[in-house]
C-alpha cells in the first residue's frame, strides 16, 4: 500500500483513500483552511494529492484600509452563495480564494521552521524526489479564482473559462487510464481551460534549483484549448486533471498503477507526440538518425538535448501564442490613423516592456545596461507546448531599426542557451537589412523568429485593455485619460 499526502484536500478524499488500506496523512498549504499545517516531509510520500472543493475565501468588495481585507489580513467567508455576484462586467468572482500573502509568515517564507513544510518543498519533492502530484482542477475552487492559481506547489497557472463537452486524450495519458478497473468519467462540461504556460514563482530560501522543465496538453478539445496538463518537473511529474465524477476512485486507480504514472518513460511519449516539430528543428539526416536512435534508448536523453522547437516552416504570428490569443480580436484594417501614431511614441522600458510582463505574468525587473541580451527572457506557450523566449524592444527613441543600431544586440541573442523563439518587437520603423541578420540569427542559432511590428503592438495592447482602442493613448485605471472611454472588451460588451 501506498503512503499518500493528501494537501488541502476534502476530508471525504482522504477517508476515501485510506478506507481502501492506503497510508493517508494531511497537510495544509493554507487554501482550504486559511491556516497553514504541514508537518510531514513530502519527498517522504509516494504521492501527494490534491481535491480542493471548497477553498477558504474572502469578500473583495470588502477590501481595503479600515476593511477586513487587505493584501495582508483576511477575513474568511462562510457558506458563499452558489451564484456569487459578478461585478464590474467580467467573470470574476465577487469572491476571491485567500491570497498567498494574507496567509501566515510562515506560510510566505517557504522556509522549513518548527518541523512545517511548504509549497517549495511540495515543488522539490517533485524535481529531485520524484514524487507525482494528483492536482484536480475542479471547478468548486476555480470558480473563485482572480488571475493566477494559489500558489500550492510552487507553481502558478492561469485559467480561462469555456464549455467543453467533446474532448480528446493524449494517447499516453488515454493508455495508462485504459488500465483502470473502471470508465473514467469526467464532469462534463469541463468548465476552465488552461489558458496561459505554468509560472513558477521566483526562488525563495529553500526552493529548488529545477534542472528541467516542460509541459504537454493532457486533455483537449477541438479548438485545442487545454483542458489538462502533463508537467515535467526535473524526475518527477505534476498532473493537472479536470474533475471527475469520482476523483477519490480515480485516485486508487492511479495508485494501483503508481509505478507508470511516474516512469521515466511517460516524458518520452509526451515528447514524441510533438516530434514532427523536432524533426523540422533538425538540420541534416545524421541529426534526424541521432533524435530517432534517442527516443529508442531506455535512458530519454535530457532536455537541452532533444528540445522540441516550433516547426520551421510556418511563419510565426502573434496570436499563435496562447498568451496573446485574444490579438485576434482586433483587425488590422479597423485601426484608426491616431493610434499608430501614439504608438510609435511609446517608451520602450516604462510603457511597452511593463506592458508586456503585465499580459504574461512576468513580474521581473531586469536592469538595462551594458550587460543585457535580451530585455525579456521568458516561458511562452505555443500549441499547447512551452518555449523559452527572448524580447528584443525598441520604443519611441528608436524611429528607425536599422542594422547598424540592433545588431550588436542581435547578434548576442546565442548567448542564451534554451531559446526557442526570438522576438523583436519595435513601434519604429523596421528596415529591411534589420530584418535581414535577425532571420539570419534566427537560423544560425536553430529557434523560431517572431518580427512584431507598430500595427501588431497597437492589436496587442488594444486587446489587453493596455491602450485606448480609438486614439492608442496608455490607460490609467482603465480609463483613456483624452477620452475618458473603457478599454476594448468593455466597449464590445456595450
Amino acid at each position: 500500500m501506498a503512503k499518500v499526502l493528501c494537501i488541502d484536500s476534502e476530508p471525504s478524499t482522504t477517508e476515501f483513500i485510506q478506507s481502501a488500506g492506503h497510508n493517508v496523512v494531511t497537510g495544509e498549504i493554507g487554501y482550504r483552511t486559511g491556516r497553514p499545517n504541514l508537518s510531514v516531509p513530502p519527498h517522504e510520500v509516494d504521492a501527494i494529492v490534491c481535491d480542493l472543493k471548497q477553498p477558504a475565501c474572502y469578500d473583495s468588495l470588502d477590501w481595503g484600509p479600515g476593511r477586513n481585507n487587505d493584501n495582508y489580513r483576511c477575513k474568511i467567508v462562510k457558506n458563499i452563495p452558489p451564484f456569487a455576484q459578478l461585478f464590474n462586467r467580467t467573470n470574476k468572482s465577487r469572491y476571491r480564494i485567500i491570497e498567498e500573502t494574507q496567509l501566515t509568515q510562515l506560510s510566505k517564507s517557504f522556509v522549513f521552521a518548527g518541523g512545517l513544510f511548504g509549497s517549495s518543498h511540495l515543488l522539490r519533492a517533485v524535481a529531485d524526489g520524484g514524487v507525482p502530484i494528483f492536482f484536480f482542477l475542479n471547478p468548486e475552487w476555480l470558480r473563485y479564482v482572480s488571475a493566477e492559481s494559489p500558489n500550492i506547489f510552487g507553481v502558478r497557472w492561469r485559467f480561462g473559462q469555456t464549455m467543453a463537452t467533446e474532448i480528446s486524450f493524449a494517447k499516453p495519458f488515454e493508455e495508462l487510464i485504459s488500465k483502470f478497473g473502471h470508465t473514467v468519467k469526467f464532469r462534463i462540461p469541463i468548465q476552465f481551460e488552461i489558458s496561459h504556460a505554468p509560472r513558477f514563482v521566483d526562488a525563495e530560501p529553500g526552493s529548488p534549483n529545477l534542472p528541467f522543465a516542460q509541459w504537454f496538453p493532457l486533455l483537449t478539445n477541438k479548438v485545442n484549448q487545454v483542458l489538462g496538463q502533463f508537467l515535467q518537473l526535473g524526475k518527477g511529474y505534476v498532473w493537472l486533471i479536470p474533475a471527475l465524477e469520482d476523483n477519490a476512485a480515480f485516485v486508487l486507480e492511479a495508485l494501483k498503477l503508481l509505478q507508470e504514472f511516474k516512469a521515466p518513460n511517460i516524458s518520452a511519449a509526451f515528447e514524441k507526440l510533438h516530434l514532427p516539430s523536432a524533426i523540422s528543428a533538425a538540420r541534416n539526416d545524421t541529426a534526424i538518425d541521432s533524435f530517432f536512435a534517442n527516443l529508442a534508448s531506455a535512458n530519454f536523453p535530457k532536455s537541452e538535448e532533444t528540445s522540441v522547437r516550433p516547426a520551421q516552416s510556418a511563419a510565426l504570428r502573434l496570436e499563435d501564442f496562447d498568451e496573446f490569443k485574444l490579438v485576434e480580436q482586433v483587425s488590422r484594417t479597423t485601426l484608426p490613423k491616431d493610434i499608430l501614431k501614439n504608438v510609435r511614441n511609446l517608451y520602450e522600458k516604462d510603457e511597452i516592456e511593463r506592458f508586456i510582463r503585465e499580459i504574461i505574468f512576468d513580474h521581473t525587473n531586469t536592469p538595462h545596461c551594458a550587460t543585457e541580451i535580451a530585455d525579456i527572457v521568458t516561458q511562452l506557450t505555443y500549441r499547447g507546448k512551452g518555449y523559452c523566449a527572448a524580447f528584443v524592444i525598441k520604443g519611441k527613441s528608436c524611429k528607425s531599426v536599422t542594422a547598424k543600431i540592433i545588431s550588436h544586440q542581435i547578434n548576442r541573442l546565442d548567448r542564451l542557451p534554451r531559446l526557442n523563439v526570438i522576438i523583436l518587437l519595435a513601434v519604429g520603423h523596421i528596415q529591411d537589412d534589420t530584418v535581414e541578420i535577425f532571420q539570419k540569427q534566427a537560423e544560425k542559432m536553430h529557434v523560431k523568429d517572431l518580427i512584431v511590428r507598430a500595427e501588431d503592438v497597437a492589436r496587442l495592447f488594444i486587446a489587453y485593455n493596455k491602450i485606448c482602442p480609438k486614439d492608442g493613448t496608455s490607460l490609467v485605471q482603465d480609463r483613456c485619460p483624452k477620452c475618458g472611454g473603457p478599454p476594448f472588451h468593455v466597449r464590445q460588451q456595450q
